[in-house]
């Protein structure tokens, strides 16, 4: 729900500075848990394989292997209404009553509650990120500025003037938070988490009334603007830290080897993971309920029909080399199609586990 993003883990260069690109996983299979008022936690069935989710306010997006986008929960407002025509698809970001994706040309399209504008998406061709949250939408540019459109009577689209070389953003109800290049923070409007941060810095994120820093590596600090009520602020003892995603007032971190930790607010059951939630690989935490992509069960099963066997082999074979976000032959998720995918394949060759 926050603005998550873990998007500046992988990182391109453009016009010489330093922006993240879209941030997805290996194809996995989506896992919810937390409050599910409106159904957020209850991933339609046949979603089959996403490489990126985002939870919401009260609904969750997931874009599919095949570059589909799909929603479910609160559609109130239009929210979980995915437009037809829609594609190019490389991120999705669901905010409280409105849902946003990153599309390949660098524009930007938003759908749901408009009551603030926060639809009525300008016309860009070099967005590298997006965030929604509280009837706005902000966008980080390949040239490392800020976009925000939507409401703004508390100041959170003014952007700062002097604003650049943002590599990403992370934004809570009131405060946009950016990250620039050379690892220092700037907030506003109201500026409290500026200058927090320095070169040790590879990531941030905020909630509601906290905000973490993840170094490169891959340990937290937590900071806020008034003592925090629900403990979101006790870091637990944790392995190396690949991801880390701040919800309302709870906070979901994943550790490397895909194992899941959570902590602080507790109301809607948003901090007992599972325990058959294992080998994650990509986690989204919302206003009160998570949502996370556990590695596919069965790589090298392209079609989803429970085998691998030539078909696969073949459509692996035609993808090979560089892969864009929605290639569903880079196993691995590592931006090419090669010989280690390949050996994924083959290691799974014939019918897929029950």
């Amino acid at each position: 729900m926050i603005g998550r993003q873990y998007l500046a883990l992988l990182v391109v260069l453009f016009a010489g500075t330093a922006v993240p690109a879209a941030r997805s996983a290996p194809p996995g299979v989506v896992r919810c848990w937390g409050s599910n008022s409106h159904g957020q936690c209850a991933p339609p069935n046949g979603l089959g394989l996403v490489t990126q989710v985002s939870a919401g306010n009260q609904h969750t997006l997931a874009l599919k292997a095949n570059g589909q986008v799909v929603a479910w929960g609160n559609n109130a407002f239009g929210q979980c209404t995915v437009p037809g025509s829609l594609s190019g698809v490389v991120a999705v970001e669901a905010g409280d009553t409105h849902s946003v994706v990153l599309r390949t040309d660098g524009s930007v399209l938003s759908w749901g509650d408009n009551s603030y504008g926060q639809c009525n998406d300008p016309q860009l061709d070099s967005a590298v990120q997006v965030c929604a949250q509280s009837q706005r939408t902000v966008a980080l540019l390949a040239n490392g500025t800020v976009r925000c459109w939507g409401r703004n009577d508390l100041g959170s689209c003014n952007v700062p003037s002097s604003l650049a070389s943002v590599v990403q953003l992370s934004i809570n109800g009131w405060e946009n938070y950016a990250l620039k290049s050379d690892g220092t923070v700037v907030s506003w409007p109201q500026g409290w988490a500026t200058g927090v941060g320095g070169p040790h810095v590879a990531a941030i994120s905020v909630g509601g009334g906290h905000f973490l820093i993840k170094d490169v590596q891959g340990r937290l600090q937590c900071f806020w603007p008034a003592p925090p009520q629900y403990g979101q602020c006790n870091i637990p003892n944790l392995l190396p830290v690949v991801q880390v995603d701040a919800g309302s007032g709870f906070t979901v971190a994943l550790e490397i080897g895909g194992s899941i930790r959570a902590w602080g607010t507790n109301f809607f059951g948003e901090r007992d993971v599972p325990p058959d939630i294992a080998n994650v690989v990509f986690i989204s935490a919302g206003d009160s309920h998570a949502a996370v992509i556990m590695a596919d069960p069965c790589p090298g099963d392209l079609f989803d029909d429970q085998q691998v066997n030539g078909a696969d082999l073949g459509v692996l074979l035609s993808q090979w080399g560089p892969a864009s976000t929605n290639t569903v032959s880079d196993l691995n998720g590592d931006g090419l199609v090669n010989g280690a995918d390949l050996g994924l394949l083959l290691t799974n060759w014939g019918p897929c586990p029950n």
